[in-house]
């Protein structure tokens, strides 16, 4: 595996959607490669940060209009 590799399937790894095999390559990867270390524990905080930030809420006039238009 190489940069370019790891990059395009790097969110897939962190959402543990790819096979063990592929893992496996990802994980060696990021073990002798420092840059895509580093790309990883970037993309891990900002998950975190994420997962803590709350669910952003429609306006309730906001949300009825848009539930009057799906019910036709």
């Amino acid at each position: 595996m190489n940069c370019r590799d790891l990059l395009q399937r790097i969110a897939q790894y962190g959402d543990s959607d790819l096979p063990a095999e592929v893992c496996a390559e990802i994980e060696q990867h990021l073990h002798e490669c420092a840059d895509c270390e580093d790309v990883q524990r970037e993309l891990q905080a900002v998950s975190r940060l994420c997962r803590r930030c709350s669910t952003p809420r429609l306006p309730d006039d906001v949300r009825q209009r848009i539930e009057r238009l799906l019910k036709g």
